[in-house]
């Protein structure tokens, strides 16, 4: 049983996963469907934090597991936190918190486009943004974190031949989210 998120930490990470899963673009990347809350149910399925779950059986991933897993974002922790105490000086009440929040997005290339790296490219940036363009819309609704940046330091990367057989062909594209509130 995992444990429930407590603190400012691990309950802004939470607030990132629930962003994440709310995005319209990001339940279509992943193939949700159903009602809202079965589609939210699948969403957050697809998101995990810090690295993917066991699998299964134990030992090593079988590349058949590896993409039944995919799409997927892994929330990959800070990077960078601020908080600031309000003028009361009350420890518990914060004035602001701010950071950046590392994700890895990681999208199925399927086997008809494989080698058409320009096709690659651009389905991987088409549903990289069009899910972060979600979460930024989100920024005013209660409940969901407050997108200030998108940084990304280096553009997709599509897996090394040499994982073919183990891992199958995917795409991935790591991205640092600010936040604020």
């Amino acid at each position: 049983m995992a444990t429930a998120a407590a603190g400012s930490l691990s309950l802004t990470l939470d607030t990132m996963r629930n962003t994440l899963a709310k995005a319209a673009a990001f339940r279509t990347w992943i193939d949700a469907s159903g009602d809202d809350a079965n589609q939210n149910t699948q969403a957050l399925a697809r998101v995990f934090e810090d690295e993917l779950p066991l699998p299964a059986a134990g030992g090593e991933y079988t590349k058949e597991e590896l993409e039944a897993l995919r799409p997927h974002v892994l929330v990959e922790g800070f990077d960078g936190y601020h908080s600031e105490s309000d003028a009361t000086g009350d420890a518990a009440a914060f004035g602001s918190r701010s950071g950046a929040i590392s994700l890895r997005f990681v999208g199925h290339v399927p086997p008809e486009i494989e080698n058409n790296i320009s096709e690659i490219g651009r389905r991987i940036r088409n549903d990289v943004g069009q899910i972060l363009d979600d979460m930024e819309a989100l920024r005013e609704t209660a409940g969901f974190l407050t997108i200030t940046t998108v940084d990304i330091a280096n553009d997709w990367q599509l897996s090394p031949d040499d994982e073919l057989e183990t891992m199958g062909r995917y795409a991935e594209m790591n991205v640092d989210v600010g936040f604020s509130g």
